[in-house]
């Protein structure tokens, strides 16, 4: 048995030169977005109704009101649809909003290395909201730069691992939820900074026979087809580079693939 898992990327409105497609784009959080996004959302929804999960970048919809325009046009009854929607992650199934207004909790390292309060909260969140279930998989939801729970020892070949190992509890939490994890999910805004030391998280939370999927924006003016570091996924401390389908257009990439259960 098998677990399909697709990943769109979009394009990021920041690039945009001013007084381009003036009536074409909307507000959405600090990006804008294409009006015709939700649209587009609900048909690569309805068109894929193959997959299990469904994984839309960061800033893929406007507002709250765009994910009930999604809801009631869906059609897939059997795909889990990871996405953002003004300041919050969501997760659809169907007609089902199963969760709603997943907050992002930090961005940034800095954001929490003298905060040990807060990644305990953090912590808190992954066992019980960001928490999920398909095809008796545990699944975690992680947003954007909370890939940053975990470290680099430059002097080590960048090895990975858990950012807290000085609080021996954080530790104890961290290591529980990664054994009760089969799934880590973790959508972006944009691409992230230094792709060798992302390469050893991403082989990290991948571990174990674990599955981690990343998807974030293409910039207004790259190439999808060029630019390598929009997705990724790994299974079992190993990257998965040949998905079973491919669609490239000009605002959007999907990307499909299988990975194995057992």
């Amino acid at each position: 048995m098998d677990i399909k898992i697709g990943l769109v990327s979009f394009v990021d409105g920041k690039d945009r030169k001013k007084g381009e497609n003036p009536n074409g784009m909307v507000k959405g959080r600090s990006r804008k977005i294409d009006k015709k996004r939700p649209g587009i959302v609900t048909r690569l929804i309805n068109e894929n109704k193959d997959l299990d999960i469904l994984v839309f970048p960061g800033w893929a919809l406007p507002d709250r009101e765009s994910i009930d325009r999604v809801k009631k046009d869906n059609k897939n009854k059997k795909t889990f649809v990871f996405i953002e929607a003004g300041l919050g992650m969501h997760i659809i199934r169907h007609k089902k909003l199963i969760k709603k207004n997943l907050w992002q909790c930090f961005s940034k390292s800095s954001d929490i290395n003298e905060s040990p309060e807060k990644v305990r909260c953090f912590l808190g969140k992954l066992k019980t909201d960001r928490r999920f279930r398909i095809k008796s998989c545990v699944g975690r939801l992680l947003i954007c730069g909370e890939i940053n729970i975990l470290k680099n020892k430059q002097k080590k070949d960048n090895v990975a691992s858990f950012r807290f190992t000085d609080y021996s509890e954080l530790t104890k939490l961290w290591n529980g939820l990664c054994k009760k994890t089969k799934i880590f999910i973790n959508p972006a805004h944009t691409m992230m900074g230094n792709q060798g030391k992302f390469k050893k998280r991403r082989e990290l939370f991948s571990r174990s026979e674990r599955i981690y999927c990343f998807t974030t924006n293409n910039s207004a003016k790259g190439d999808f087809k060029k630019n390598t570091s929009l997705q990724y996924l790994y299974y079992n401390g190993k990257e998965l580079e040949n998905p079973y389908c491919q669609e490239i257009k000009v605002d959007y990439m999907l990307r499909k693939f299988a990975v194995p259960l057992d």
